[in-house]
């Protein structure tokens, strides 16, 4: 990935990160973050990039050993697939993604950012 790219991912992963702690009304304290196709994992310099954050980033492929993706909803790991990065023009992006907690359920969204001030944000 590119610096903008590596920009808007990291914008994407701290957005998701409060959004699925919001919604399983728990903090998530793992991010399983992949990239389709074929759910790729992230290179180590992005991990790294994260490490600062309330939460850990690992591989998409290492979720299936994190004790924390079998327990009941709730403080635990999420993952989130990162489909692509549909370039609206050079200051918008939307960026379609996957979330699962857990094997049997995924949601399909989408995450609008914009370029302002030189930092990506999510609108």
């Amino acid at each position: 990935m590119d610096v903008a790219e590596n920009e808007i991912v990291e914008a994407v992963v701290r957005r998701f990160a409060q959004d699925a702690s919001s919604e399983l009304k728990a903090p998530v304290r793992t991010v399983c973050l992949g990239f389709t196709p074929n759910r790729l994992d992230p290179g180590p310099e992005f991990v790294k990039r994260l490490s600062g954050a309330a939460f850990r980033v690992v591989p998409v492929s290492a979720a299936s050993e994190l004790p924390e993706t079998s327990q009941p909803a709730g403080s635990r790991a999420v993952t989130l697939v990162i489909q692509r990065l549909n370039w609206v023009d050079f200051t918008n992006v939307e960026v379609p993604c996957v979330w699962s907690a857990d094997a049997s359920r995924e949601l399909h969204f989408s995450y609008q950012l914009v370029r302002r001030g030189g930092r990506w944000s999510v609108k």
